[in-house]
C-alpha cells in the first residue's frame, strides 16, 4: 500500500500542475493574423512596380529615341543623314511609278534650295531601314527611320540588275527585290542628293549702317537672288542638251523603219514589211495566226505571224514608249497596246514564244493563253 501511494503521489502532482494547460485547448487566431504555430511567410504586400505589372523597359524607349536622332529634318520636306551627309526627300511621290518615271522625277526635282536630285543606290536605300521602328505605309507596316513617311512599301533604287530590271527595297520585309523597269505596282520614288549645306540666310542689314567693326550684312545682288543665275542656266542647258541628245538618238533610230503606207512600215535592213499597230485586244496564238492570214492591208496579202527572231529586230533598248500601262522598248513608228506580241515560233506541241517588249525577253506561253498577248503581222511582199 505504501508503495502504491509513493508511486501515485508524483503522478497526481504532475496532473494537477499540467491541468490548466491541457484543458485550455488551442487559442483561436484572429482572422488575418498568423498563429505562432504557422510557418512564418514573407509579407505578400506588392511593391509599387509589382502592383503595376511588368516594369516597362526603358531600354527600348531609349533606343527609339536614339534612332530618331540620325536624320535631322530641315523643315522643307528634306532631311539630312548625320552619318553619311546625304540629303533625302522625306516623302515619296505618293503614286505608283515605273523606274524610268521615278528616275526622271528625281532629275527634275527642285526642293529645299537644292538640285541634282537622283534615285538612290540600293545600298543607300538600305541605310533608311530600321528594323526596331515601325510605321504605316499605305496599309503595310514599314520599318523606316523618322522623319520619313512612305505611302507604300517599295521605293525604286538606281541599281539595275540587268538591262531591263532594277532593285526596289521592300521596307516591310527589309529585302531588296528586282522588278522590270516597266513595273509600277506599289513602287515609289524617294530622291537623294549630296549633302552640301545650302547657304545660310545672312542677318538682315541694319538701317543705321551696321555695327562698327562688323562686316556689312548687306547681300550682294547674286546672293540676294539665291543660287547663281548662271548655275541655274547651266542646269537648264544641261537638261536641254540631254533632251536634244535623246531627240537626236530617236531621229537616228527612226530611220531604220520607213513608213510605207497607212499602218505599215518597211525595215530598211531586212526588207520586211510590218503592221505598225497590234490588234489592240488580247488574243490567243491560233486567233493571232488566223488574223494575219486573213489580213489585207496596203494592197498586200500573204501576211503572217513573225518568227521570234524577226520580232526581236523590233526591240530597241535605248527608246521607251507607253504600251498599255507598261514601258516598252520598240522602234518607231510601232505603237503597241500591250507588252507582248505572239511569234510563229513554237516551243513545243502546245506552246509558242511571245516577245516581251518591256523587258526584251522571249517567253513561252500556252497556245490558248490570252492575257496581254497581241498580234503584229509581217510579209515578205515587195
Amino acid at each position: 500500500m505504501n508503495v502504491h501511494r509513493r508511486l501515485l503521489f508524483p503522478w497526481l502532482l504532475a496532473t494537477l500542475l499540467l491541468a490548466p494547460a491541457l484543458g485550455a485547448g488551442p487559442e483561436t487566431a484572429p482572422v488575418g493574423k498568423m498563429t505562432s504555430a504557422e510557418p512564418r511567410v514573407a509579407s505578400a504586400r506588392l511593391e509599387p512596380e509589382q502592383a503595376q505589372g511588368p516594369k516597362k523597359s526603358k531600354k527600348s524607349k531609349g533606343k527609339k529615341t536614339e534612332l530618331s536622332k540620325r536624320f535631322k529634318g530641315n523643315g522643307n520636306g528634306t532631311a539630312k543623314d548625320s552619318q553619311t551627309g546625304l540629303v533625302w526627300t522625306t516623302n515619296d511621290r505618293g503614286t505608283d511609278v515605273d523606274w524610268n518615271t521615278a528616275a526622271q522625277y528625281c532629275v527634275d526635282l527642285e526642293l529645299g534650295g537644292r538640285a541634282n536630285w537622283r534615285l538612290p543606290t540600293i545600298e543607300e536605300l538600305e541605310e533608311l531601314y530600321a528594323e526596331d521602328l515601325s510605321s504605316d505605309c499605305g496599309g503595310s507596316t514599314c520599318h523606316v527611320y523618322p522623319p520619313f513617311e512612305l505611302s507604300s512599301c517599295c521605293p525604286w533604287s538606281s541599281t539595275k540588275t540587268g538591262s531591263s530590271s532594277a532593285f526596289v527595297l521592300s521596307f516591310d520585309a527589309g529585302d531588296r527585290n528586282a522588278n522590270s523597269l516597266g513595273f509600277a505596282n506599289g513602287t515609289r520614288a524617294l530622291c537623294v542628293t549630296a549633302g552640301e549645306d545650302a547657304p545660310e540666310a545672312a542677318p538682315e542689314a541694319s538701317l543705321t549702317g551696321g555695327v562698327p567693326g562688323v562686316a556689312s550684312a548687306r547681300l550682294e545682288p547674286e546672293q540676294a537672288q539665291g543660287p547663281n543665275k548662271s548655275e541655274k542656266s547651266k542646269r537648264k542647258n544641261k537638261k536641254k542638251s540631254k533632251k536634244t541628245e535623246e531627240e537626236l538618238l530617236r531621229e537616228e533610230l527612226s530611220k531604220r523603219f520607213k513608213r510605207s503606207g497607212k499602218g505599215t512600215a518597211r525595215d530598211t535592213q531586212t526588207g520586211l514589211l510590218w503592221t505598225t499597230n497590234d490588234r489592240g485586244t488580247d488574243v490567243d496564238w491560233n486567233n493571232a495566226e488566223q488574223y494575219c492570214a486573213d489580213l489585207e492591208l496596203g494592197r498586200r496579202g500573204n501576211w503572217r505571224l513573225p518568227t521570234i527572231e524577226e520580232l526581236e529586230e523590233l526591240y530597241v533598248e535605248e527608246l521607251s514608249s507607253d504600251c498599255g500601262g507598261w514601258t516598252c522598248h520598240v522602234y518607231p513608228p510601232f505603237e503597241l497596246s500591250s507588252c507582248c506580241p505572239w511569234s510563229s515560233t513554237k516551243s513545243g506541241g502546245s506552246s509558242a514564244f511571245a516577245l516581251y517588249f518591256d523587258i526584251g525577253e522571249r517567253n513561252s506561253n500556252g497556245l490558248a493563253f490570252a492575257n496581254g498577248t497581241r498580234v503584229l503581222c509581217v510579209t515578205d511582199s515587195n
